[in-house]
């Protein structure tokens, strides 16, 4: 399927959707109930449609899929593979949408997979074997149906992939390239080679979800896993994963020092709370895409998110009856407990799923591409955000901003071509600067000086740093500096100015490393930003680092070895332009809130 995600001679082969029916959801939970509702901690799906406001912040907090589902776009047709703790296939919230065919469990052997009546379920009662089953319901529970809450996609399929808490490259790999296929005895086996030509309509799980993250810094890069992104994304598969929920913690809070952060074959997740912002707990960086709904987890920001639970109050994370299940007299089987990035991620995962029924094309760099164009700008006092020369908002709190289902689906209607992805590169730069006391910031540059190159899309830059102060002792008696003393920002020729990378100074805790040293004195790192998506790549690019250390740098202060740059560049268009198209959509939003 070469041609899949590439280039395109002719317009794009759009899916008919004119004909499919308008849905409406009559699920009882979808709705933001009453005011004692309200009093004992229910909202209904605030985040898909938001009907109470609290403040001027929460005003149309959602993501604004009430107009694509009035066009029909439900994600029929389309799977999403959930890879996380397995849920319950007969949950009646997702047993209509439950794909066995498509789902196993990875902490089981094959044979005992090949037994189950319900592939994927989770192993044991506890809360951490109930994350999967609230990330699916909000993803795509079966909408419609009368009975609780309705996902983003309520009639897309759902695979129950038992990933989460296993270990092992081979595990991770088989989980993200899983698409039903078969051994030589015909028996499903996800360690079998995937035969992506034998897919009459393409790969038959279009989205997968990643509610988990590196809570590690700097894990040793993992080639296998990066080619397997690639793979599978080459085959139109779009995978979603979550920041993560470190933000404030020692070395771990900025997503851009994980190992999922060197690919540009995936969409990267931070949750927004219902008070219009940046939730407490989201972990950030320049290689944030896009940002979603989820609890707060603030004072005054009352709102949880109601989703499907396990089964019955004694699993699950209702162990005992909370207000919600008794106000509405359910048995266990919801929660508004769940939040998290781990919440948010599977919103953008349904929209997704609604994307793919627009346009059977659209793949992940597609949906970058109209992510950029279509999604909200929030949290407008936020001063991480900037606004490149291409016009693009961009935060590394909130990557373009809050998703918009029906502009994103309304534009990924209406694309008309797409280029090949090229990568120009710099090759590496030397520079060899070390920091002194004298000289606590270093500043370098390159000039990049292509022939016709295309607009930019992601750019990954990668460091050699040297020279750091290993010993803890003599780092804490104020001798040279840390890795995490170290932050840094990136100017391109177009004049816009954003940080790349964040020191850890001031923050608390050993979450993922014991302090900031941890006997690294030698550091090769890539860190990937979307700030400057759409600006050109020929000038003069600046960049600044600035060792925030209070030691004497006389000794092990540190240096920067070298640099280089890869540029991700590529075009995009559709029809309207996307201005006409966001306006239209944005104009449909407005006349609808309006109304209500």
């Amino acid at each position: 399927m070469k041609s899949f995600f590439t280039s395109f001679a002719t317009a794009l082969c759009i899916t008919a959707i004119a004909t499919a029916q308008s849905f409406t959801p009559n699920d009882p939970f979808f709705m933001p109930g009453t005011s004692a509702g309200a009093t004992n901690g229910y909202f209904g799906q605030w985040y898909l449609r938001n009907q109470m406001p609290i403040n001027a912040g929460n005003a149309g907090v959602d993501v604004n899929v009430i107009g694509a589902w009035q066009r029909g776009l439900t994600g029929a047709g389309v799977t999403i593979g959930i890879v996380d703790s397995g849920f319950e296939g007969d949950h009646p919230d997702v047993a209509e949408n439950f794909r066995n065919e498509f789902s196993w469990s990875f902490e089981r052997t094959v044979a005992q997979n090949q037994a189950m009546l319900l592939r994927g379920t989770p192993v044991t009662t506890a809360a951490a074997d109930s994350h999967g089953m609230s990330v699916a319901g909000i993803a795509g529970a079966r909408g419609g149906n009368g009975i609780g809450i309705t996902g983003a996609a309520p009639m897309a399929g759902l695979a129950a992939l038992n990933f989460v808490g296993q270990s092992g490259t081979a595990l991770h790999v088989a989980a993200i390239l899983f698409q039903g296929q078969t051994n030589t005895a015909g028996q499903i086996d996800p360690y079998a080679s995937v035969n992506w030509g034998s897919f009459a309509n393409g790969a038959p799980v279009r989205v997968k979800n990643h509610s988990y993250s590196v809570r590690a810094s700097f894990v040793s890069a993992n080639s296998l896993l990066d080619a397997a992104l690639a793979e599978s994304a080459a085959h139109g598969v779009i995978h979603l994963f979550s920041t993560g929920n470190q933000r404030g913690a020692l070395g771990v809070q900025d997503a851009n020092r994980n190992s999922y952060g060197f690919t540009p074959n995936f969409i990267r997740v931070a949750a927004l709370g219902s008070d219009g912002r940046v939730a407490a707990y989201s972990s950030f960086g320049a290689n944030t895409f896009v940002t979603a709904p989820s609890g707060a987890q603030r004072a005054g920001a009352l709102f949880g998110m109601a989703t499907t639970d396990r089964q019955t109050f004694d699993r699950g994370y209702n162990g005992t009856p909370s207000a919600f299940e008794m106000l509405q007299g359910e048995n266990g089987d919801y929660t508004t407990q769940f939040t998290g990035t781990s919440a948010s991620t599977p919103v953008v995962a349904g929209i997704m799923a609604l994307g793919v029924q627009a346009n059977s094309n659209l793949d992940v760099r597609m949906a970058k591409h109209i992510l950029a164009r279509t999604s909200r700008q929030v949290d407008a006092n936020d001063g991480s955000w900037v606004t490149n020369a291409a016009g693009l908002n961009f935060s590394n709190n909130h990557g373009f901003g809050l998703i918009d289902a029906d502009a994103f689906t309304f534009m990924a209607a209406n694309v008309t071509s797409m280029s090949e992805r090229q990568t120009l590169t710099s090759g590496p730069v030397q520079v060899n600067q070390a920091f002194t006391d004298v000289t606590r910031s270093l500043t370098t540059t390159y000039t990049a000086g292509f022939t016709n190159p295309m607009p930019l899309e992601e750019i990954a830059v990668s460091f050699s740093f040297a020279g750091f102060q290993f010993d803890r002792n003599s780092y804490m008696n104020g001798i040279g500096s840390a890795f995490g003393d170290i932050s840094c920002w990136m100017t391109s020729p177009s004049g816009t100015r954003n940080q790349l990378f964040y020191d850890d100074r001031n923050l608390i805790g050993t979450a993922g490393e014991t302090d900031r040293t941890t006997n690294r004195s030698n550091l090769d790192w890539t860190y990937i930003t979307n700030a400057h998506w759409g600006e050109t790549v020929n000038g003069l690019w600046t960049i600044e680092l600035v060792n925030g250390s209070l030691g004497n740098l006389s000794t092990l202060g540190g240096s920067l070895s070298s640099f280089s740059m890869d540029f991700y560049t590529g075009t995009f268009a559709a029809v309207p332009a996307p201005s006409a198209a966001a306006l239209l959509g944005f104009a449909i939003f407005g006349l609808r809130r309006r109304r209500h």
